[in-house]
């Protein structure tokens, strides 16, 4: 998560010597990599830093199982969840039906009551 993909452009007037191409580039910054992969990244006799990506490969292969992984596990507890959801919304409907029409049967008792009364 420390690791960043960046837009930079070649420092051309502090290393001339390095011929570097004068277009936007796209890729990460050597000392952050260095932080977390000290193997990815060379230094020269200048104090240059420099990344190896034909190293990154397995690096970001390793990362995409483990996402993958965690997508994984995140779908079978959100199932799980959904399943847990579903049973106790079925258990809540068959309580209310059920107090619902026991309120059903009282109020046709209290309606019985009353036109017994009236009818006296």
């Amino acid at each position: 998560m420390t690791l960043r993909g960046v837009n930079y452009w070649w420092d051309t007037e502090n290393y001339p010597n390095k011929k570097f191409n004068t277009q936007k580039q796209i890729g990460v910054i050597a000392q952050e990599i260095e932080a977390v992969y000290p193997e990815l990244v060379h230094t020269d006799e200048t104090g240059y830093k420099s990344v190896n990506y034909d190293q990154f490969g397995p690096i970001l292969i390793e990362a995409i199982k483990e996402q993958q992984q965690l997508i994984e596990n995140l779908q079978i507890e959100n199932t799980v969840l959904k399943n847990l959801n579903s049973e106790q919304f079925n258990q809540l409907k068959v309580e209310k039906d059920r107090e619902v029409n026991e309120l059903k049967n009282e109020i046709k008792e209290i309606k019985q009551l009353l036109n017994q009364t009236t009818r006296k």
